[in-house]
């Protein structure tokens, strides 16, 4: 069983990681904060903006969940796709 709460966006007052790619979000960034339960374990995690925004538009690519880096990859992925 698992639970998903509503993602937040928020403005942040330190410096973060991203989760999804792994770049620094700077502190006062715009940054999306989740957290929920999966197989009985809490997790939280906090996101960069455009990460979020890959996250949403690339929805059934990570239908199975994702790990740390991998919404960066994808997007990599992707911007290379656009470019051939």
């Amino acid at each position: 069983m698992s639970f998903q709460s509503q993602t937040k966006i928020m403005s942040t007052r330190k410096e973060h990681e991203c989760e999804g790619c792994l770049e620094k979000i700077p502190k006062g960034s715009e940054a999306v904060r989740g957290s929920g339960i999966f197989e009985g374990e809490f997790y939280s995690y906090i996101i960069c903006t455009l990460c979020d925004a890959h996250l949403t538009e690339y929805r059934k690519d990570f239908e199975d969940g994702w790990g740390t880096g991998d919404i960066g990859m994808s997007r990599q992925e992707k911007e290379s796709e656009q470019n051939e």
